[in-house]
């Protein structure tokens, strides 16, 4: 079976993306709760989003860290998502 050449790029992209999530897992035995590893989950998962989309994500995290428990309002909390952040960072 033949594959084509985009089909090949885009498997490498995948598997590299996911390659950093598959080695985490195992720290996630450390988590000691149901609760502590879906925290790890959704902070993987905020850290590899905001990197998709060319957010440096030390600069993210500090931003969201220093602003989001100030944040009362539902519908401001969406612009911390990493796609809305990476669109108006300077």
């Amino acid at each position: 079976m033949r594959i084509s050449p985009e089909i090949l790029i885009l498997e490498f992209r995948v598997e590299n993306a996911i390659r950093p999530f598959a080695v985490g897992r195992k720290q996630w035995l450390f988590c000691n709760s149901v609760k502590g590893a879906r925290a790890s989950a959704i902070f993987y998962s905020l850290a590899a989003t905001a990197h998709a989309n060319g957010v440096i994500v030390e600069q993210y995290f500090t931003r969201l860290f220093q602003t989001l428990p100030y944040t009362k309002d539902s519908a401001a909390i969406r612009s911390f998502l990493p796609l809305v952040f990476a669109k108006f960072s300077i």
